[in-house]
């Protein structure tokens, strides 16, 4: 169960709990001390409906111990709908990094600077294209594509900023970005495993 205590605010738990698969609901009764007492004891009460559990007693077997909360840089949603969310807001954040190269490019012609304007183009349209791809089938070959890119192209920030005395700020804002969408890349591709495994 990977909802948090505020979203257990009222009677809506019930909804969500009745549509967990089997596979949710023991991944919640694992977590039953993190969340509202009423909410883990229908989790407890489903589990019992459906024979998962025949009684409370045997959320004492391993099977059913509880899972610490640990610190993860890459936590997996335990529901299908969270990694759905956490999918969605990645992907919407790799579309505006597209864009970012796309707005540029243009910028640059409307200008009258052909070089490095259709580059900038070429890219921003492979970028969102792989992304797209990324939606219908998250395969291996997207992520490191994405992956190459990313360092690729702040090879070339990096080349191109160099010779008009960047600040330090150029440098970490950039090291910054390019680490922000590899780690938005390892996270997507980590929630994809698992909904693959399941």
């Amino acid at each position: 169960m990977s909802r948090t205590k505020t979203e257990f605010t009222d009677q809506g738990y019930k909804e969500y709990i009745t549509k967990y698969s089997n596979e949710e609901l023991i991944a919640a009764l694992k977590r039953r001390s993190q969340y509202r007492e009423e909410a883990a004891d229908f989790a407890i009460q489903e589990a019992i409906r459906r024979g998962i559990i025949h009684s409370e007693q045997d959320l004492f077997s391993e099977k059913f111990r509880e899972e610490k909360g640990t610190f993860s840089w890459l936590p997996v949603p335990h529901t299908k709908d969270a990694r759905e969310r956490v999918k969605k807001s990645i992907l919407r954040s790799l579309y505006i990094t597209g864009l970012i190269p796309l707005a540029y490019g243009g910028l640059q012609l409307y200008r009258g600077v052909d070089f490095p304007a259709e580059i900038a183009i070429v890219f921003g349209l492979i970028w969102i294209a792989l992304s797209v791809l990324l939606t219908r089938n998250p395969k291996k070959w997207i992520f490191y594509g994405l992956g190459v890119m990313d360092l690729g192209g702040g090879a070339f920030i990096l080349q191109r900023i160099v010779g008009s005395e960047p600040s330090f700020f150029d440098f970490f804002a950039l090291i910054v970005l390019l680490l922000m969408v590899l780690y938005s890349l390892v996270y997507f591709y980590r929630i994809a495993r698992k909904d693959q495994e399941l």
